[in-house]
């Protein structure tokens, strides 16, 4: 295994970010060079799949003092959920890259710099361990994602671009005030400072300062998801953003939220993820349920789009919170699935958006005669939208599902909350067909537009791998549950060991992982447990 694999990908994309200024932007070569830098990304990322995923803990590690005096460490590594994460990110660049050169004209230096710039932010967000590391790649992502929308975006992209930026910082503030405070009990604890995820992870806080912690972490993570009611910024950001970013936005950087949630919230605050669990759960249903609908009423693809992501990614969010081996796996599955079905439509629609500048479907109708490249892909890309069986997101969907109806953790709600889980997967499949229908089938409302080229060549050769990954882990989940497995039993395991240790009611104190829970504190009821820390 190469020993500095993860900070070699972390530096990369910053280097090409550095130094595509200094190339001629002058024909193909450009961009050809750009490709060149992903690629190579891509197969060093590819390298990841050597390390020993079987006993769930972390592989590639790096530790080395940033800020000692405070505590600061440079500690990354991954686990089987990270590294697919990290997989789908390293993926879809080159994907981003080639959309870009067929619709990006102008300052394509900037441009392919943000984009770099972006992927380092993406990557470390995904594989730092140390909380402050974890929160400088999660607040300069704003930086690049700011100068695409505010650039090179379309329509009301000035406020599009501001109303993402104030609600990411608005949350980021409270996850910075709460990391901040756990680093600060950890040093009144330990006499040592120190924001390392596998120091912090075994304070166990009193019940009421974990119920404020992890409303900070999940105002953050949820902003970025997003869950309902913190999902305003989302549809515009879509709509106004350039192609290549709306595929990034909705495919992997919304992953960084349920990601993270996934990572931190929930082992820092077992107790308040508990309790906390249902109302959230009711959040992300109502967010899914609202989105679908929000979805139907559309006319314009990337609106519905984003609509459609904000749906189904409220379906990752219950997985999660269910706190069970298969909602955790499904869930870590389901980011995947989504991420790269998700990917896929984007694209398609921004090629579309390429050749006519328009992405109303009032405009557009019988493609299906007229392209039939782009209908095939397009409709086996909403297929496994849809979670059709046989392709990718209905495995994950599946084990989410059938997760939620025997959680322990949503009692006593468990089938309410499948039912509408499933209602919300239903409405999904019809307001994607019914746009299907529409945009390959259906008439033209409007004959201002002329019908699109079919896709070319290079076109087919680049998406196409892309639709065979949908259907082959759709067959073979396998692929992918191998790794996946081992962490999210190895994430389960710590969860409920923490979650068995009660703190006295206004002390933090030092809980040991390797430790087994005492037999009253694992053995006695959670809700009493729960009544006996207010």
């Amino acid at each position: 295994m190469i020993p500095v694999l993860l900070s070699v990908l972390l530096l990369l994309p910053l280097l090409a970010a550095l130094v595509m200024p200094w190339f001629s932007n002058r024909g193909p070569a450009f961009f050809r060079i750009a490709m060149g830098f992903s690629l190579i990304e891509l197969f060093l990322s590819s390298f990841l799949l050597q390390g020993d995923y079987a006993s769930g803990s972390w592989v590639f590690v790096e530790r080395y003092p940033w800020i000692p005096s405070l505590g600061i460490g440079y500690h990354v590594g991954v686990d089987g959920l990270s590294l697919w994460m990290v997989l789908l990110s390293t993926l879809l660049w080159p994907l981003a890259l080639f959309l870009s050169a067929r619709t990006m004209t102008e300052l394509p230096k900037v441009y392919v710099s943000a984009l770099f710039a972006l992927q380092t932010c993406v990557l470390g967000s995904f594989v730092a361990l140390d909380l402050v590391l974890f929160y400088a790649f999660w607040e300069l992502m704003l930086v690049p994602v700011g100068i695409l929308i505010g650039f090179w975006g379309r329509g009301a992209r000035i406020a599009a671009m501001l109303r993402f930026v104030l609600y990411t910082l608005a949350g980021s503030l409270a996850l910075l005030l709460a990391i901040l405070y756990l680093g600060v009990q950890y040093n009144t604890l330990q006499g040592a400072p120190s924001f390392d995820f596998d120091d912090l992870r075994r304070l166990v806080l009193p019940y009421r300062a974990q119920l404020w912690l992890f409303a900070a972490f999940g105002l953050a993570f949820l902003i970025k998801i997003p869950v309902f009611p913190f999902h305003t910024w989302a549809p515009e950001a879509y709509a106004s953003a350039p192609p290549a970013l709306a595929m990034l936005l909705s495919a992997v950087l919304a992953k960084m939220g349920s990601y993270a949630l996934l990572r931190f919230a929930l082992p820092l605050f077992p107790l308040a993820a508990h309790y906390l669990g249902p109302t959230l759960v009711m959040l992300a249903l109502l967010g899914m349920i609202f989105g679908a609908f929000c979805a139907w009423a559309q006319r314009d693809m990337k609106r519905l789009l984003a609509y459609s992501s904000m749906s189904h990614l409220g379906i990752i969010v219950l997985g999660i919170l269910t706190a069970s081996r298969g909602g955790i796996v499904g869930a870590s599955f389901h980011m995947l699935s989504h991420g790269l079905a998700m990917a896929l439509l984007f694209a398609l629609v921004g090629l579309l958006e390429a050749r006519s500048s328009s992405t109303s479907l009032d405009d557009f109708g019988d493609l299906a005669g007229a392209t039939p490249w782009f209908a095939l892909y397009f409709m086996l890309a909403v297929l496994a939208g849809v979670s059709l069986p046989g392709t990718n997101a209905f495995v994950g969907e599946l084990m989410i599902l059938a997760a939620t109806l025997g959680a322990r953790s949503l009692y006593p709600w468990p089938m309410l909350f499948t039912i509408l889980a499933l209602s919300g997967v239903v409405w999904g499949a019809v307001y994607m067909l019914r746009m299907a229908q529409k945009l390959l089938w259906g008439t033209r409302a409007s004959s201002s537009t002329a019908i699109p080229s079919d896709l070319a060549s290079s076109e087919r050769w680049v998406l196409g791998p892309l639709v065979l990954v949908l259907f082959v882990l759709g067959f073979f989940p396998n692929l992918v549950l191998h790794s996946q497995a081992p962490a999210g039993s190895a994430w389960l395991r710590d969860y409920r060991k923490k979650l068995a240790v009660q703190a006295p009611k206004d002390e933090a104190v030092l809980w040991d992982p390797a430790a087994e829970p005492a037999a009253d504190a694992a053995d006695a009821p959670l809700a009493m447990r729960l009544r006996g820390m207010r």
